[in-house]
């Protein structure tokens, strides 16, 4: 997987403490695509593994086999890769535990907590934020985003869902 300056990399978590929410992480990951320029984005990437979707082919119904789930790593997808991405966007539940580590990678990171359990170890410094501040997030990314982003195609409305229902 190549990336090209401005990448944007949307990384979902399929890990065992991320399955209680993957509805809910699938569905804002689907949010995130519609609103940011396709040409931006370089993929969708599964936390912890080297699976990943070209953007037009991720799906918000999207299931995973249990030999698919995966732990709770970016290694396996930052770590072959000749050019580190822009922007990384991590939508999943509980600690992405080298988050820290590569964070450092000069990067801008924005963490999308679909959960109860932060994305970051105690006292993380990232972006944090729920499906409900996608804007917000939005905002951040064209803020940090060199070359800036195009406008999205249309405007992000993400209506999450409950798992308490």
């Amino acid at each position: 997987m190549m990336t090209t300056p401005g990448s944007v990399f949307l990384i979902a978590d399929g890990s065992e403490s991320g399955q209680s929410a993957w509805g809910q992480t699938t569905q804002t990951v689907s949010a995130l695509l519609a609103a940011l320029p396709p040409a931006a984005t370089a993929g969708v990437f599964l936390l912890g593994s080297t699976l990943h979707w070209a953007p037009g082919v991720w799906r918000s119904d999207l299931t995973l086999a249990p030999y698919q789930r995966s732990g709770s790593f970016l290694t396996p997808i930052l770590g072959g890769l000749p050019r580190q991405p822009d922007i990384c966007i991590v939508v999943g539940a509980g600690e992405v535990f080298d988050l820290e580590d590569w964070s450092r990678n000069g990067a801008a990171w924005g963490l999308v907590r679909v959960g109860e359990a932060s994305l970051q170890a105690a006292g993380g410094s990232l972006v944090e934020v729920t499906p409900a501040d996608l804007p917000h997030l939005l905002d951040y990314v064209q803020t940090v985003a060199a070359p800036p982003l195009a406008p999205p195609a249309r405007a992000v409305r993400f209506c999450p869902t409950s798992l308490d229902a």
